[in-house]
């Protein structure tokens, strides 16, 4: 019974874990990567919560001699789907917009070849930190394959 127990309890592990790591892994699939840059941060009102767009800029791999740029605005949640804009409260704007300004202003921006103009997104920071749900998803994972293995070897 407990060895039944244990391998049920880390299938659920492993379960959650590829839940909340796969838009991270398709997205990895079906999307090129390169390093972007912020070139800045816009703010607009709406109702009680502020809007943070984010301009950046990012190089098209296309081989040639001369590098050519794209503009893009869209930023994706923690769902690697571009989405709106963020919505944050009035209070927390100003340390957002000096996050996303301060020195280091590359961001990895992801992109279909056949399109880079429209589907080009970086990761939203305004809800904390980009990619903490894919990176617990691995984590989960990783924790349910270790826990199924402990579990036949100790019964074993």
């Amino acid at each position: 019974m407990a060895r039944i127990l244990a391998l049920l309890t880390a299938l659920i592990l492993m379960g959650i874990g590829i839940l909340l790591a796969w838009p991270a892994v398709r997205t990895f699939a079906s999307h090129e990567r390169v390093q972007g840059e912020i070139l800045d941060a816009l703010t607009k009102p709406v109702g009680d919560l502020v809007q943070i767009s984010v301009l950046y800029r990012f190089p098209l791999p296309d081989g040639a001699a001369q590098q050519r740029w794209q503009l893009a605005w869209t930023q994706a949640g923690q769902t690697w789907l571009p989405a709106a804009d963020p919505l944050i409260a009035p209070e927390r704007v100003e340390r957002a917009i000096n996050d996303l300004l301060s020195s280091d202003r590359k961001r990895t921006v992801w992109f279909r070849r056949e399109d880079p103009e429209g589907t080009a997104f970086i990761l939203s920071e305004a809800d904390g930190r980009p990619g903490r749900r894919a990176q617990t998803g691995l984590a989960l994972l990783l924790i349910g394959l270790t826990w199924a293995m402990l579990a036949r070897r100790r019964t074993s």
